[in-house]
């Protein structure tokens, strides 16, 4: 397995995420409401130092209760998740996770 996961905290919806693109551009992007048990969170996880992307700008959900608060996903979980690709993270660069 890739991850654990512990959701105790109380976390928003996922609808929508916010990321920085591989040209640095803010990006904002809504889909259907993620089921709960398909969102992992990226304090929720260790990261292996291989894994291209625990070093670049995650996948991050506003909160519902305080706008300027912005709750990390794990990248691979949202790309799993089909709500971001790797290419926009890593651009053209390949490589496993």
């Amino acid at each position: 397995m890739w991850c654990t996961k512990s959701n105790t905290k109380d976390r928003p919806p996922v609808n929508h995420i916010w990321f920085y693109d591989t040209e640095g551009e803010w990006v904002t992007r809504t889909f259907p409401m993620l089921d709960e048990a398909r969102v992992i969170w990226a304090e929720d996880v260790k990261c292996p130092e291989s894994c291209k992307l625990a070093f670049q700008c995650h996948p991050m959900v506003r909160d519902g209760k305080d706008e300027n608060l912005f709750h990390k996903l794990c990248t691979l979980s949202a790309i799993k998740n089909k709500i971001i690709s790797r290419s926009e993270i890593l651009g053209s660069e390949e490589g496993s996770d």
